[in-house]
């Protein structure tokens, strides 16, 4: 009688092993995804936050973020990146009421509202998640409250 395992056996234990390796990645890149938008929404929250303080104060929004870390009148530390390290977007409307921080997430999420590109259109400045119409590209947008 041979001790040992057979060609099959074998085989049938690497597939299975690959099969596990495989969902695993799969799910950890899931949940990095969902980690770094999360960074993303808490990023626009703190930069809002600190819009806010500049228009209380100087009562108007700043033409960019820069201004905020001004040292004479310091409202954030520093304007964070994205996780991959571009900058998030932020524009103000022409009358200068109304801003937009947009942030682009990774993962799917379910929209509030499909995105518009229109800045004439209320739905524009509008806070939360959008996705355009195929729901293949969400965001995430704070405006002033």
């Amino acid at each position: 009688m041979k001790k040992g395992f057979t060609l099959i056996e074998l085989l049938t234990v690497i597939a299975i092993i690959g099969i596990l390796a495989t969902v695993i990645t799969v799910s950890t890149n899931k949940a990095r995804e969902q980690s770094r938008d999360a960074k993303r929404k808490s990023d626009l929250s703190a930069v809002s936050a600190a819009i806010e303080m500049y228009y209380a104060q100087i009562r108007s929004y700043p033409a960019n973020l820069t201004i905020l870390t001004n040292v004479n009148n310091q409202f954030i530390s520093s304007i964070p990146k994205d996780p991959k390290g571009t900058d998030y977007s932020f524009l103000i409307s022409s009358d200068g009421k109304k801003y937009v921080l947009d942030a682009t997430l990774e993962s799917k999420e379910t929209r509030d509202f499909v995105c518009t590109i229109d800045v004439n259109n209320s739905d524009y400045y509008r806070t939360g998640v959008c996705c355009d119409s195929t729901g293949a590209n969400c965001h995430y947008r704070v405006t002033n409250k």
